[in-house]
Order: structure tokens, then sequence, then C-alpha cells
């Protein structure tokens, strides 16, 4: 019989060793709740959501993905970001993490804002504790407000909506949103993004009836992007709060 020669041995044990402290240096990282957000106040019904949703997004034929994401939509929605008080999760089925911005942890813990995630079919201003992000579109001297996901940037205006390119874990899914908050699994070509993107303007001067933002944000800023319909651009005002 064929003798190994011992460090070839040795090699494969420490190896196998490294190996197995790995993973379970992962699984010690992994949410007690499988599908759940490292680090977030995440129900097991939540993770199941998230596990859903990945799959979906993870299907690589792109009308099968469509259909399936649809699936998922009908019966559960899609996540939405907000931002909120932490007390919010006692009342509310909800994922809570840390706000990464500095004004949003302050000395006093009572004022303290953290970032919310629920699944949705619609986002409404008037949900009592979630603060949703404002996108305002001008046109002459009328402003419209559309309530959108914590953080999202519209990349065109069609049929008087928002039209956002978005991703989850790096895999891309469409949406688009109404002015009254009604959310919509879309998709249109690839190429009719690019060419918003080529035409939108990253700064530009807001109007004089631009909104304030509130003490949430620590500034806001306004772009010009395509409203394919018009085939004009229209100016957004944008509000932001950190890095």
């Amino acid at each position: 019989m064929m003798k190994i020669p011992i460090f070839i041995l040795l090699s494969f044990y420490l190896s196998s060793a490294m190996s197995q402290l790995f993973n379970e240096k992962l699984r010690l990282l992994e949410h007690e709740n499988k599908g759940c957000p490292l680090n977030s106040q995440c129900s097991k019904e939540n993770g199941l959501k998230f596990l859903e949703w990945s799959k979906s997004l993870k299907i690589y034929d792109k009308e099968q993905q469509y259909r399936e994401l649809k699936k998922f939509f009908k019966k559960n929605g899609i996540p939405v970001d907000f931002l909120a008080k932490e007390s919010l999760i006692e009342e509310n089925d909800i994922v809570l993490l840390n706000s990464k911005c500095r004004h949003h942890n302050p000395k006093n813990s009572l004022r303290k804002i953290v970032k919310g995630t629920y699944f949705t079919k619609n986002i409404s201003f008037e949900k009592d504790g979630f603060n949703f992000d404002t996108i305002n579109v001008f046109e002459q001297k009328k402003l419209t407000a559309y309530p959108t996901s914590y953080g999202d940037l519209p990349i065109f205006i069609k049929d008087n909506r928002l039209f956002y390119l978005k991703d989850y874990e790096d895999f891309l899914y469409q949406v688009s949103i109404g002015v009254k908050g009604d959310i919509q699994l879309e998709n249109l070509p690839g190429s009719l993004y690019a060419k918003a993107q080529s035409k939108k303007v990253k700064d530009f001067k807001c109007p004089e009836n631009k909104t304030e933002h509130s003490s949430l944000y620590t500034s806001s800023y306004c772009q010009k992007i395509w409203d394919i319909d018009s085939n004009t651009l229209k100016t957004i005002q944008v509000f932001w709060s950190c890095p």
C-alpha cells in the first residue's frame, strides 16, 4: 500500500480544520432567524420572507424571474426602507437596523433613529411612525411630492410614476411608485434605464419653492431626470441623511 507523506496529511488536516473554523465563524455571524439581516431586530416570519424574496431574485432567466417576483409581490409586497424610533417594533412586525448616520445616534438614546424595513405594496406618508423619503417633482410652479423608500433615487418618470432600478444582494429588479405611493414591479428594457441615466443632470439649482429638510436629514439637493412622456428633463428634490 502506498504511504502518504506526513506533510501532505498534516496539510490536509490543517486545511480541513481551518475550513471548519471558517464555517463555524460564518454560522456565528448569521442571524438567529435565517434570512434576517445581520445585527437586525427581525422575526422568524420576516426572515422567511427575505429567503423567498432572495430565491426569486436569483433566478437567471429574466422572464421567469419577473413571474416569480410578481407572485411574491402579490402575496407579500416588496421590502421597503424607512426611518423610525426603535420602539416602533413593539407594535409592528418590522425589521430594525441601527442607522449609520451620526445625527441619528445622539447621546440621548431616547432620541435615537433607526432604519426600518417591512414588506408592503404601498408607501404612505400617513403611516404613523414610519418616516419615508420624499421625492419632490417640480413642473413650473407646481410641486408634487412622491413617497419613496429611504435612500432611493428615481432614474426616470413615465406615466406620472417614478421608476427605480433597485438591488438586493447584488441582484437587480425594477419598481415604479405613483404619487399615492402605490408600488408596481416593472420589466422594462435595461437600455431604457441606461438612456435615462445618460440624460440625468446630477447637480442642479433647486427652485425657490423647494421644501426644507426635516431634522431626520442633513440637507437636500436637486437633479434633473428624464420624463419619457413629455421627452423633457424635470427637476426633482432629494433629501440626504449621510454617506
